[in-house]
């Protein structure tokens, strides 16, 4: 690995450090080192070496990375599963959708997938799915604080935490 001079301190995510048994220093110095513009096989190849600390954070048992990869396919279908049509009208016709809605949600606090039609049909269901929102437009937030441009975005935001 080339050295670059690092002038940073790296951490993980305050709520994602409980999944990462590496020092988040030594893994930002390590990604840093391959350069400006790092692809993540790049990063992967590097950690292949058992001397960096990026390669405690890798899934290395074939079967079992095998397995996870799997499980992040079938969220990815979850996701993308879109409803565009729904239902028939008055003439027994369906109704296209003016904007495609996603099948299904993972809602903040709960296990599993609900669909849309369960979500909008209950009260509650429907909550999680405002409150699971304003958890992502929140990180948002954060994720994109540097960029001044945006402050009209975040103050929106933050105006919708008082009617929410």
């Amino acid at each position: 690995m080339s050295q670059m001079k690092v002038n940073f301190v790296a951490s993980w995510r305050p709520d994602a450090d409980k999944f990462y048994n590496a020092d988040a220093q030594k893994v930002a110095e390590e990604i840093y080192s391959i350069g400006e513009n790092p692809q993540a096989s790049d990063i992967l190849n590097m950690a292949r070496n058992s001397e960096t600390e990026t390669h405690k954070l890798i899934e290395w048992d074939d079967t079992l990375a095998a397995e996870k990869y799997r499980l992040k396919q079938v969220a990815n279908i979850l996701h993308d599963l879109h409803i565009v049509k729904i239902g028939l009208n008055e003439e027994k016709k369906e109704e296209r959708l003016k904007v495609p809605v996603r099948m299904f949600y993972h809602l903040n606090g709960e296990s599993g997938y609900r669909s849309s039609p369960a979500i909008f049909q209950d009260e509650s269901l429907h909550h999680k799915l405002l409150m699971t929102a304003m958890s992502e437009l929140h990180a948002f937030s954060k994720k994109y604080a540097t960029l001044s441009e945006l402050k009209p975005v975040f103050e929106a935001i933050q105006n919708l935490d008082k009617t929410a």
